[in-house]
């Protein structure tokens, strides 16, 4: 497991990103925002890269275009070494945007045009959940909760083995299903949702 955070000077892996002060308030209003993977439209709006780590081996990318009141604003191409999921998803989170592509997964702040946390699963990324102000950010082996200043509330490695199922969140808890005995092996569990450990 591998991540980096952008508020401190890790010059070994900067993203290629210029920063950019922007005034406006994206606290709110998350239906004002679309998001669209590999869209071959929108050719015109100039894309920021985002690359991390050693891309030495041959380089996979895919295209992200965030709409807001149905006209594209901001595009991005994340670049990463390797495959483990198809599954693409971006959500708004406050002013953040959270995005989870193969084994991956990108905080990227709307307000500085930058990404501010780059975490590497070494496994594959399985879904979001927002409960109220929490981020639920699931994997393979593992979840991941972030509070709506962008940081990391709580981290439970130990949930599931090939993956994860959030099913709900209600009363301080959350529910899922998580695969510990592949293919077939799926069980029940429930955690607390202020610490991440096991109720179930």
């Amino acid at each position: 497991m591998k991540f980096n955070l952008f508020n401190r000077n890790l010059k070994s892996n900067k993203p290629t990103v210029q920063a950019v002060t922007d005034t406006t308030d994206y606290s709110s209003n998350e239906n004002d925002f679309t998001f669209v993977f590999n869209d071959a439209r929108n050719t015109d709006i100039n894309c920021q890269v985002i690359s991390f780590g050693d891309l030495t081996t041959p380089r996979l990318s895919d295209t992200l275009t965030i709409f807001r009141n149905g006209k594209p604003a901001i595009k991005l191409e994340l670049r990463y070494a390797y495959s483990s999921s198809s599954k693409l998803e971006a959500i708004k989170f406050h002013r953040f945007v959270a995005i989870g592509l193969s084994g991956f997964f990108y905080l990227y702040d709307l307000s500085t045009k930058t990404v501010i946390l780059f975490i590497d699963f070494n496994g594959y990324f399985d879904g979001f959940k927002i409960a109220g102000d929490n981020l639920l950010v699931a994997y393979n082996s593992g979840i991941y909760c972030f509070t709506k200043h962008g940081q990391i509330k709580w981290h439970n490695s130990n949930v599931g083995l090939d993956g994860i199922i959030i099913t709900n969140v209600g009363e301080g808890k959350i529910y899922g299903s998580e695969q510990i005995d592949p293919p077939d092996g799926w069980e029940d569990f429930i955690l607390d949702l202020d610490t991440g450990n096991r109720t179930k």
